[in-house]
């Protein structure tokens, strides 16, 4: 999966277009609700097979979060 990808997943889950979080600084919890956190690890479990703490998930912040978080723990990007 590219970052690019993974973008537009979290876009849809979010129900937001994908350009109100292409920006570093979008804080994206304040855009997701309880439901969002958990549909977004469930993606990440399905897509990257990573496995998440709550607080792993609570400090997701920002989409450069989410990418740094599959660098680390997951497959990376093509």
């Amino acid at each position: 999966m590219t970052k690019d990808e993974l973008v537009k997943e979290v876009a849809h889950i979010l129900e937001i277009s994908e350009e109100e979080i292409r920006e570093e600084d979008t804080n994206l919890s304040e855009i997701w609700d309880s439901m969002g956190q958990i549909s977004i690890l469930v993606m990440l479990n399905e897509k990257f097979k990573i496995s998440l703490t709550m607080d792993e998930l609570v400090s997701l912040r920002t989409m450069k979060d989410i990418f740094e978080l599959v660098s680390a723990k997951g497959p990376g990007f093509e």
